[in-house]
């Protein structure tokens, strides 16, 4: 999936237009921290996009006079349970540090075993009251149930992979010998946030700077930010591929189905159905149904202004208002 956002810069008067080219949801015949940490992006940019889309229904619904009742409904879809479970927080009656903050705790022990038994046990004790969270029968594979289905995760690597970040001496070491002014600059920056999120020492562990889904997190959430900024105003553009052979006059229906689901493309009908999908122009809608509401000879021509909106038409007396 792609999205461009149109995001005006007020500096100097000047408007700015980016686009985000971001990797689609991601689901392998082994799925690893880097396709948890890629499904995560996307469960974020899902969010961010079901929020755009009820805020601008809310704005349509006023304007039309509908009651916020009509709203309600559709708004129960918004929650998106994998996020809880990932990033820490609250559903229900359930409530966990999440699974990132176990996988970092595992990361920062000074002796692990890495074979994805110790953090699967954790997790099981942690996570099992979340709907989004499913133990399997392999002692370190679990399934987290995203916005696009259930995927399958084998947390053998996760902590190796997630540790696998520049130690802050290293950077320090770096800092002090190299003679690029640029290098030293960008790596005096990552030592000193890494200095700044550290968490303190606890008896029994080391210490070993940001881990990589602390790094992976702090830039997707600048991401974030930026798109939820005031004045920017984001399109959304979503790729499909026709088939994997790159052929033409060729529609894979499976693909595509699956290329909709993993989109949000689905979630996003099953949002809409709940609200009022069918949009009608007033003018065409009054030029259709005219007939049925009022003789024929006064369908023609208008004696006085169209409604603007839904609410004027009980009030406008729709005979007196197409009066010849």
């Amino acid at each position: 999936a792609a999205a461009a956002a149109a995001a005006p810069a007020r500096e100097r008067g000047k408007l700015k237009l980016a686009m985000l080219d971001i990797y689609g949801f991601e689901v392998c015949q082994t799925n690893r921290l880097e396709q948890l940490l890629i499904n995560y992006c996307n469960e974020r940019l899902q969010a961010l996009f079901n929020a755009q889309m009820f805020a601008t229904e809310a704005r349509d619904y006023e304007a039309e006079g509908l009651p916020q009742e009509l709203f309600a409904t559709m708004c129960q879809r918004r929650d998106l349970p994998a996020l809880p479970l990932l990033e820490g927080g609250a559903e229900g009656q359930w409530g966990s540090p999440g699974l990132f903050a176990l996988i970092d705790d595992e990361a920062r022990c000074r002796f692990n075993d890495g074979d994805g038994a110790a953090l699967r046990s954790r997790m099981d004790a942690s996570l099992t009251g979340s709907t989004a969270y499913k133990a399997m029968r392999d002692a370190s594979c679990f399934a987290v149930a995203h916005f696009a289905g259930d995927v399958s995760y084998d947390s053998k690597s996760f902590v190796a992979s997630n540790s696998n970040a520049a130690r802050p001496e290293i950077l320090a070491f770096l800092v002090e010998n190299t003679a690029s002014d640029f290098l030293r600059a960008a790596l005096g920056a990552r030592l000193e946030d890494a200095a700044a999120t550290a968490s303190p020492p606890r008896p029994g562990r080391r210490l070993f700077g940001r881990t990589v889904i602390q790094a992976f997190r702090s830039e997707l959430d600048t991401l974030i930010r930026a798109l939820e900024a005031e004045g920017t105003q984001c399109h959304y553009v979503r790729c499909l591929k026709p088939n994997a052979e790159l052929l033409p006059a060729s529609f894979d229906e499976e693909a595509m189905l699956r290329q909709c689901r993993y989109s949000g493309l689905l979630e996003t009908v099953h949002i809409r159905q709940y609200g009022f999908p069918h949009r009608q122009p007033m003018l065409k809608f009054v030029e259709r149904y005219a007939p049925v509401m009022w003789p024929a000879e006064c369908a023609a021509r208008w004696g006085r202004p169209l409604p603007t909106n839904v609410r004027e038409l009980p009030a406008a007396e729709l005979h007196a208002w197409a009066e010849c």
